[in-house]
């Protein structure tokens, strides 16, 4: 999942810092940009040595979360793209974990962008809308690719 959802996220943050509404907003984006890239490069290192840190995946999972949750709210109105940093986390859940799991962090991921949109947003119809269809692009996206990953690694198992 690293290999994949941290170049994204690396591209979409340099776009939105672009975009950025003020020089503080950009540094602290650029900031937890940077401490995003280290801590899951850092992450990926030591599970992949150590399978026994299960904690650590639950940690990168909720870090990732909160980081990118800030990001969104910073970069709201000027990086409409941006909402899709909090897709990744039930995407990385959904190659990993449960059905269950994965349902729980498309709704932790949906509320979040409802809760974005009722504080940041003007209101608007329109703007209920896309966030609607933004949810919905999570729910079934995360659940396709978990009923994938599990098949696969069935798959794997029965070989």
């Amino acid at each position: 999942v690293g290999r994949y959802s941290i170049p994204f996220a690396t591209v979409m943050m340099i776009s939105g810092l672009r975009f950025a509404p003020s020089a503080g907003v950009r540094a602290v984006c650029a900031l937890l940009l940077l401490f995003a890239v280290v801590f899951n490069l850092a992450a990926v290192q030591a599970l992949q040595n150590d399978q026994r840190l299960g904690w650590l995946r639950t940690a990168r999972v909720r870090v990732n979360f909160a980081n990118n949750l800030i990001i969104v709210y910073l970069l709201w109105h000027k990086c409409p793209s941006a909402w899709l940093l909090l897709a990744l986390t039930p995407l990385a859940v959904a190659v990993y974990d449960s059905r269950a799991k994965t349902f729980t962090a498309a709704l932790a991921a949906s509320t979040a962008l409802f809760v974005l949109a009722g504080i940041l947003g003007n209101g608007a119809l329109r703007e209920w809308d896309a966030e609607v269809i933004h949810a919905a692009f999570i729910f079934s996206i995360s659940l396709m690719i978990n009923d994938l990953s599990r098949m696969l690694r069935e798959r794997a198992g029965a070989i």
